[in-house]
């Protein structure tokens, strides 16, 4: 009976502290290319994203970076340029948030960075807890449209990237749970 009630604490006590680690912060990257444009698009053009996402339920903040390099031609002021979209990999979604960088310093340009937030407080597009969840299951894709490629030129998916320490505490806890049954 100690050992079932030992199993549990343990284990309720693992949960908490993964939970507390994914509160400080989760990580999305991408890999930008023409190939993921909805229908691909044939381009030398690549890029980088990476972001952070903070906060929790009512006040999400999105921090990112956008790197891109080799566009064929000119980003364009088509919707700010580059925007965020929801759908998952291989379809198309609407856009749900405008890249941050005033005033589109990167409009013209074929090589450069972005960097902007995605808050929950934006006026325009604010991160709703439903696009926060839509972001962590996968669904909010990064897209680049260029003078050449007006639909766009470079798109990626963001995807989490699993946190190492997460993981093995998260396989720490049960190893001991099931190691306290055998």
């Amino acid at each position: 009976m100690k050992v079932h009630l030992f199993s549990k604490l343990l284990c309720i006590l693992c949960f908490s502290f993964v939970s507390v680690f994914a509160n400080a912060g989760l990580i999305f990257t991408a890999s930008l290319s023409g190939d993921q444009e909805v229908p691909p698009v044939a381009t030398a053009a690549s890029g980088m994203a990476t972001a952070e996402l903070t906060g929790a339920a009512g006040s999400y903040v999105l921090t990112y970076q956008i790197d891109y390099m080799d566009l064929s031609s000119p980003i364009i002021d088509l919707a700010g340029g580059g925007h965020f979209h929801n759908a998952p990999m291989g379809t198309n979604g609407g856009v749900v948030h405008l890249f941050d960088t005033v005033p589109f310093a990167f409009l013209g340009t074929t090589s450069g960075s972005i960097n902007g937030d995605w808050r929950f407080d934006d006026a325009a597009n604010p991160l709703t807890d439903f696009l926060a969840n839509e972001l962590m299951a996968g669904n909010i894709y990064i897209n680049i449209h260029t003078e050449n490629f007006r639909g766009g030129e470079l798109r990626g998916q963001l995807t989490m990237v699993p946190e190492p320490s997460m993981l093995l505490l998260f396989g720490a806890c049960l190893l001991a749970v099931f190691r306290r049954k055998i």
